[in-house]
């Protein structure tokens, strides 16, 4: 009696403690990626070359704070996990996401341990900071998470925790799009802009567009978020519920659109027929269908729209399959387009006068708006190194910048390329090809055990439709990866999502069991009495 009520409130604490935990990873959720405010470093460069990768004093909006709350968020969800485990009783569960995730930290730490710029490759570049501690960060998030447990009533906070996100980044986008320029109001100036620097002249041309440090980011969060609420409008239950997802749905395809960058979008594309199969097979498909096309009426309404303000919102959408552009004779200069932030910033849509030499090539692009010259050449360092890597978030100061080849695969000799635009050739490169092999099994494990619950699966209950939700922002996550980056302001999005989608699928598959040993229990009771009653 006594071991069971020490038992008892053993449980009572793990819960209690639990909460705890969820609520700073929710935290996490609405914090990390809407802190902006500027700080000024000096920055020591490994490297004396062009003035963007000098040593100096740099300035940082978008990275800083949010790395200092994430690591302080980290390493207290962190002791309080370690100490339920070791004053508590409450074991790691057996999962087969242990094995990929011990060798991710271990490659990880020693590619750091060992990358030929160390202190770079820690905290990786100065307006970034998404190198290894950043990684190791998330992954801690991400194990834990996954070893936690949820009631519907969480995963609906955990979706409710990017409507902040959504809303706030929706209203910034919009109203910049359309030529506010929102560093001129008082109250966000001094919100960005710390008082104790004194008068920070503000470069011209520049902009406060969101909370995330570039564009190409914001789309692929969007494809995230408008698969996430679409999946909900679609199949909730609750008529109030599922009308402000699909707001929500509506205002991040507008967000999208705003961002003018074609990731997020050709994401949406390829998995939009997949939502549709899932459709097809449900018994009730009233409300998919009424919100599937309301939505594409949106869709096609703010495409419209917005095209009609700037051509290059049909450029970076359906322009991408659709060589012509209805609201702009011309085609869209691809060096306007952001392949480095740190180019990006200084010198955005400058050209650069070439004197007609033989032995330079013509001016353009490679396919994928530059994306594949800066693989192919990514590629090249990784077979040098391919054990290791050169150190998480080190690629400007490995990427060949002087190769003549930018010139025909990036349209201008002046662009500096600091990423390779695909997270996982960028963990390759970082960690080297041990690390991606173990993070693509992890992809490949989770993949199929959402693939074995859910091919059957009606969605007439919460839990059905939520591990659906997941599975759909799980799937635009890593599809969107393949054109961008990891970066600090969405990664911990992915990688909370990841781990309580892991935890969620287990707790949905032991549940079904349940239920079918409680009927087979049932039916064997049932036929054990009839054989009795003829027995007698």
């Amino acid at each position: 009696m006594n071991n069971h009520v020490f038992n008892h409130d053993i449980f009572q604490q793990n819960s209690k403690l639990d909460r705890i935990i969820i609520l700073i990873l929710l935290s996490i959720f609405i914090i990390v990626p809407l802190i902006v405010r500027l700080h000024v470093m000096d920055f020591a460069s490994p490297l004396i070359g062009r003035s963007i990768l000098n040593s100096g004093t740099k300035g940082d909006f978008y990275s800083y704070y949010k790395f200092l709350y994430l690591m302080g968020a980290t390493c207290l969800i962190s002791f309080l996990f370690v100490f339920r485990m070791a004053f508590w009783s409450y074991p790691v569960k057996e999962s087969y996401i242990n094995i990929p995730v011990a060798i991710l930290f271990v490659i990880i730490g020693l590619s750091a341990a060992l990358a030929p710029y160390k202190t770079l490759a820690l905290f990786g570049e100065y307006n970034r900071l998404d190198g290894t501690l950043t990684y190791i960060a998330c992954l801690t998030l991400f194990f834990i998470a996954a070893n936690l447990k949820y009631s519907n009533q969480y995963i609906y906070a955990f979706i409710y925790a990017l409507y902040p996100f959504t809303i706030l980044n929706g209203i910034i986008g919009i109203v910049t799009f359309y030529g506010m320029d929102l560093l001129q109001i008082d109250f966000i100036h001094a919100l960005i802009f710390p008082a104790d620097l004194g008068d920070v002249k503000i470069t011209e041309g520049s902009s406060f567009q969101s909370t995330i440090n570039h564009p190409n980011y914001i789309s692929g969060i969007s494809a995230v978020l408008i698969m996430t609420f679409l999946t909900l409008a679609m199949f909730e239950p609750k008529r109030i519920r599922a009308f402000i997802h699909f707001c929500m749905a509506v205002i991040s395809t507008m967000l999208l659109f705003t961002s003018m960058s074609t990731s997020g979008f050709l994401t949406i594309v390829v998995l939009f027929p997949l939502l549709m199969l899932v459709l097809y097979f449900q018994k009730k498909k009233r409300q998919g269908i009424l919100a599937v096309g309301s939505f594409l009426i949106c869709l096609v309404v703010l495409l419209v729209t917005m095209s009609s303000h700037n051509y290059r919102v049909w450029d970076n959408s359906v322009g991408f399959f659709v060589s012509t552009n209805p609201f702009n004779g011309d085609s869209i200069s691809l060096a306007t387009i952001a392949y480095a932030e740190t180019a990006d910033e200084q010198e955005q849509g400058k050209k650069v006068d070439i004197p007609p030499l033989p032995i330079l090539p013509e001016s353009g692009a490679a396919p994928g708006t530059g994306r594949l010259y800066i693989w192919e050449k990514t590629v090249e360092l990784i077979k040098e190194r391919p054990f290791l890597g050169y150190g998480i978030d080190t690629l400007a100061y490995h990427f060949p910048q002087n190769d003549v080849g930018i010139i025909s695969g990036l349209e201008s000799s002046d662009i500096v390329v600091d990423k390779p635009h695909n997270l996982y050739i960028g963990l390759a490169f970082g960690s080297g090809m041990i690390a991606l092999l173990a993070f693509l099994a992890l992809l490949v494990m989770h993949l199929w055990k959402y693939c074995k619950v859910l091919w059957r699966v009606q969605l007439q209950d919460q839990s059905s439709i939520l591990l659906m939700t997941l599975f759909m922002g799980w799937m635009a996550y890593i599809i969107q990866a393949l054109f961008n980056d990891s970066i600090i302001g969405t990664s911990p999005i992915f990688f909370i999502l990841f781990g309580v989608g892991v935890s969620y699928i287990q707790q949905y598959i032991e549940k079904s069991n349940q239920v079918d040993e409680d009927y087979e229990s049932l039916f064997t009771t049932a036929e054990t009495n009839e054989n009795d009653q003829c027995h007698a």
